[in-house]
């Protein structure tokens, strides 16, 4: 039922700026209202 959601790909110039990604989304998460497990 339903879709199979959504999926996004992000293409980064090195391995840095890939492993900061995650943390940008959570910070934007977090304003928006999410909380942390």
């Amino acid at each position: 039922m339903g879709t199979n959601g959504q999926e996004l790909v992000e293409i980064h110039d090195d391995e840095t700026t890939a492993g900061q990604a995650p943390k940008a989304v959570a910070r934007a998460k977090r304003r928006r209202g999410y909380q942390d497990l």
